[in-house]
């Protein structure tokens, strides 16, 4: 198996963290975004999105970082990740679902208008978008807050499943773009939670992303 990633990319990390925690071998092939590699032909004839992660499996190429989490749970028989009773994967897939639709775009704003798209050299930011991705951040995360105070945990109880690497996905960022994590302790804790995971350690963002005006985070 081979796993296509840009280092650091969000979507791309929740897939890394998979194959790490699971200690999945396969051959990580990194695409540069400095060059465009994940735009070139040979890399869209395997995504035509051009975007990152893409599983390729034998005869069988995968794209979409949800699709993959879930392919490689069940591929590896990972019950506690993606839990194969009915309810408890409903949860999980509960929290992927809404992730993708609310916390995590607001999160991935602020990321990315705060923090990204400077580094990356797409233009300044816009106080305007920004702002409303903090307007967004404060509506969703008082419901992940409620939830991680309620399990003590992590999201779906006390393991880790996809739905916590899939909703942290762009928390590499979170500090130098300022999201706005003061008053949500559960958060807080639940993050410590996973930063001392080995799989999270492993799948973070190269020290090079994290640099601003030549000053190492």
């Amino acid at each position: 198996m081979k796993l296509y990633i840009i280092r650091g990319a969000p979507n791309a990390r929740k897939a890394e963290a998979v194959v790490h925690h699971l200690s999945i071998a396969l051959e990580m092939q990194e695409l540069d975004i400095r060059s465009g590699e994940h735009k070139t032909g040979a890399y869209l004839a395997i995504n035509p999105n051009g975007l990152v992660p893409t599983l390729v499996d034998g005869d069988f190429t995968l794209w979409e970082s949800h699709a993959i989490m879930t392919y490689l749970a069940d591929l590896t028989g990972a019950d506690a990740l993606y839990p194969k009773g009915l309810k408890e994967r409903a949860d999980v897939d509960r929290w992927l679902a809404w992730g993708q639709a609310h916390f995590g775009r607001a999160a991935g704003a602020i990321a990315w208008e705060g923090f990204m798209k400077r580094r990356l050299g797409r233009g300044e930011t816009d106080p305007g978008v920004l702002a409303e991705g903090v307007d967004a951040f404060h509506g969703d995360a008082p419901i992940l807050e409620a939830r991680l105070a309620a399990t003590g945990a992590f999201v779906c109880g006390p393991d880790v499943t996809l739905a916590d690497f899939s909703l942290a996905a762009t928390q590499g960022f979170w500090f130098k773009a300022g999201v706005p994590l003061e008053p949500y302790p559960a958060i807080r804790s639940w993050v410590s939670r996973l930063e001392a995971l080995p799989a999270w350690q492993a799948s973070a963002p190269p020290a090079f992303l994290l640099k601003q005006s030549g000053v190492a985070a």
